[in-house]
């Protein structure tokens, strides 16, 4: 089985030209590696992931969470949660510098409950696949040293 498009030793090159076409990635193998219906270490699916500073309006009661947001036609859109994996030094860092706030920062409804909001003032790095088709981030984690 061939696609009929077969790229040997310019994958990095394909690469750039697939995440630059906006696709979610490709799948690179070994050369005489045959296909066996499973995963296997021959092939890999490569994906384009995304990298963006998203706004912080918010965290999940036990700061499992942060709520990410952008800036769009002059209100903060929600885009969802990432998991935040801070470790106690971090989150105590961060947590000085958010001025909580009562209401949500967010145009839209929020879906998560137990959240606290702050103001939407600090953007963190995002790593993600894309936006998926109800606006939320798809396979998002967070960037701390992008």
């Amino acid at each position: 089985f061939s696609s009929g498009l077969d790229i040997i030793g310019h994958g990095k090159a394909f690469f750039e030209t697939v995440k630059e076409a906006g696709l979610e990635g490709m799948v690179a193998k070994r050369r005489q590696s045959l296909y066996r219906g499973r995963l296997t270490d021959d092939w890999r699916k490569v994906k384009c992931m995304r990298l963006h500073h998203f706004v912080v309006g918010g965290w999940e009661e036990d700061f499992g969470a942060v709520l990410i947001g952008e800036h769009v036609d002059g209100q903060l859109q929600y885009f969802g949660k990432v998991a935040s994996r801070f470790d106690s030094r971090k989150l105590e860092s961060i947590t000085r510098k958010l001025a909580l706030r009562k209401a949500s920062p967010f145009s839209d409804p929020i879906p998560e409950a137990d959240v606290r909001f702050c103001e939407p003032t600090m953007r963190i790095p995002v790593q993600f696949l894309e936006i998926a088709e109800g606006g939320y981030l798809r396979h998002a984690s967070l960037r701390l040293f992008a």
